[in-house]
This record gives structure tokens, C-alpha cells and sequence, in this order.
């Protein structure tokens, strides 16, 4: 996947980069906080630079669980991104939980549903994927990843159950997201007698 620079902002792939690649996207991180974890730089500073060793080499040398419990909202997100991209899903997973745990009324807890649904789906869980995926729908009909949690809900149901059980998302999608990434597989979905 591809690796955030200082000049490029992660952003949320295609249907056909998703599938293909497997490409979990991250939101741009938020500015420094004062709390940052790392020593002499601000994680989501040495994020955009790409430095994803750096973040969980400093992660490690804290204490993970010193981590998880104490680091700031910005931190914890860049953590959970840097573990992504190194495919250290574990990690990942408990700095997503964290931020949901700790960070629970913010926007990223929200995001970090539907995170945790990519990594499940990455785990080959259908089930766990579709309730974060499901749960991120709920709590933001209209955030970030409100196409790409639908469309990913509706590409694991028909991968899992089949075509007749994706119809009602790949109607929803086509109603809500008309010219979304995944609207062609959801029209596809709907052709399907």
C-alpha cells in the first residue's frame, strides 16, 4: 500500500484499488498536540514525513499499553495508521480500540469503526467486518467513510452470501452514492435476477 509523504495526503482509493490492493485509507493527520508521545517530533508529523518505523519503534520503547492508555487522540491515530501501512494489524487494532475507547464522542472514534472493519475484512472475518461496518453507518450516516463502509458492506456480503443478499445495500448505495466508487458493482448487483 501506498506510504503517506510530506506532500501527499492518504486518500480513499477507488472500489477497484480497494479490492485489488487491499488499500486501507486514513484521513490527513491533525495538526500536532501537545501531548505528543514521540520524543522531538509529533507522530503525525513523522507520519506525513512517511518515518512509520519511527512511530512504532517509539511506541514499542514507551510500553504499547503506556501507549494505548495515555497518548493523545493525534497520536493514537497516527499509531494505528503507521501500524496499518507496516501491516502490523494488531497494533492497528488496539489503537483503533484505544481511540474509540478513550476519544469515543470524537469524529476519529467514528472513523476508527470503520478501520477496524477493514482490518477485520483484511482478516478474512465477514461477519466482524460488516458489524464495524455496519456500526460506522450508524453512528455516521453522512462522515468520511459513509460510501466507502457501504460499499465495503455491500462487496462483503455478496462475496460471503451472495448477490441476492447485497441487493438491498447495492440499493441503498445507488440511492445515496449514485456516481460512488462502488456504484458500478452495485448496478451490476441490482441486474442480477
Amino acid at each position: 500500500p501506498p506510504v503517506p509523504s510530506a506532500n501527499v495526503r492518504p486518500e480513499i482509493g477507488t472500489a477497484a484499488e480497494s479490492e485489488r490492493e487491499g488499500f486501507d485509507s486514513a484521513p490527513a493527520p491533525a495538526q500536532p498536540s501537545s501531548r505528543s508521545a514521540a520524543s522531538g517530533s509529533s507522530w503525525p508529523a513523522e507520519l506525513a514525513r512517511g518515518n512509520l518505523d519511527a512511530i512504532l519503534e517509539g511506541a514499542e520503547r514507551r510500553g504499547l499499553d503506556s501507549v494505548l492508555a495515555e497518548a493523545s487522540s493525534d497520536d493514537l491515530a497516527a499509531l494505528a495508521d503507521a501500524a496499518r501501512y507496516k501491516r502490523r494489524d494488531e497494533i492497528a487494532g488496539q489503537a483503533l480500540m484505544a481511540q474509540r475507547r478513550r476519544f469515543a464522542r470524537s469524529s476519529r472514534a467514528k472513523d476508527a469503526g470503520f478501520l477496524l472493519g477493514r482490518l477485520e475484512e483484511k482478516r478474512g472475518d465477514p461477519k466482524a467486518a460488516l458489524g464495524w461496518y455496519q456500526r460506522y453507518l450508524e453512528e455516521a450516516p453522512s462522515g468520511t467513510y459513509s460510501a466507502e463502509s457501504l460499499g465495503r458492506k455491500m462487496i462483503v456480503l455478496q462475496r460471503s452470501q451472495g448477490d441476492s443478499a447485497a441487493r438491498r445495500v447495492a440499493e441503498e448505495y445507488v440511492r445515496r452514492f449514485p456516481q460512488g466508487a462502488y456504484a458500478a458493482t452495485a448496478q451490476s448487483i441490482l441486474r442480477t435476477p
